[in-house]
């Protein structure tokens, strides 16, 4: 029959049972950390030294129901290390030909931005605008148009477009527009804000008002104006106004006469 070694247990020395190696050790760095040097810093009196190259706590940004949503700033993409990441901004692959369709594809899809251009079947972008903005006013819109004429600027930010750029602009600057638009701020094409700067500065009559004063001239409705150049009665009726201002014209046949008179108009 095998036999049972019993292992005699060492007996406990009087520092291990009053812990006194623990309580030193334990002492001496609390004693250490008393002497040394304070790091933590008291905003904003003590300010950290800010690197050359930093730019800024990525954070993501939040959307009108509070959710946050990555927008593909690609920063985590830039800071990684490794090179693990790779961001490629989604979209979604969504068209409408005229207003109406347009706000029904927002009912349903609901995305970050709405790219809307200002010639539409039907009802144009800035009455699309109007209607969508009245229904989802926290709608994010950016127009992506062909025109450049300051009035079609100032109706569509009216409106509450969040940016406006024409169908020109390189692939970048679009994509850098619609991040701003997404992140709440207001853009406007370069192109776009020399135009602008340009009919604020002189008063002149842009393109888009001598095509509206050239049908004005052949008796053409604000009606007919805007089915004419695909915008919508309201649209045109503003153009029409502005023209009158400009041209300092009590009516129509006065603004034609005007027109005859700074050449704007040929026999």
């Amino acid at each position: 029959m095998a036999k049972t070694k019993v292992l005699e247990r060492k007996p406990l020395t009087f520092a291990e049972k009053t812990f006194i190696p623990q309580i030193v050790t334990g002492l001496k760095t609390t004693l250490a950390a008393m002497f040394d040097k304070t790091i933590t810093l008291e905003y904003p009196e003590q300010r950290p030294v800010i690197p050359e190259n930093y730019r800024g706590v990525p954070t993501l940004v939040k959307d009108p129901n509070g959710r946050e949503k990555c927008v593909s700033c690609q920063l985590c993409e830039f800071v990684c290390p490794p090179k693990a990441i790779k961001i490629i901004p989604g979209e979604i692959d969504a068209e409408a030909d005229d207003g109406a369709t347009a706000i029904a594809l927002w009912r349903t899809l609901r995305p970050d931005v709405m790219l809307l251009d200002l010639s539409m079947a039907g009802m144009d972008g800035i009455e699309t605008l109007e209607r969508l903005r009245a229904e989802f006013p926290d709608a994010r819109v950016l127009m992506l148009t062909s025109s450049e004429a300051p009035e079609d600027v100032r109706h569509a930010l009216k409106a509450g477009a969040g940016g406006y750029v024409t169908k020109n602009v390189r692939r970048a600057e679009l994509v850098a527009a619609i991040r701003e638009v997404f992140a709440g701020a207001r853009v406007i094409g370069e192109s776009v804000a020399r135009q602008l700067a340009a009919g604020e500065e002189s008063g002149a009559v842009s393109r888009r008002e001598l095509e509206v004063l050239g049908l004005v001239r052949q008796g053409f409705t604000n009606a007919d104006i805007g089915r004419l150049l695909g915008i919508s009665e309201r649209t045109a009726k503003a153009h029409v106004g502005a023209l009158l201002c400009k041209l300092q014209a009590a009516d129509r046949a006065e603004a034609v006469a005007r027109g005859f008179e700074r050449g704007l108009l040929k026999v």
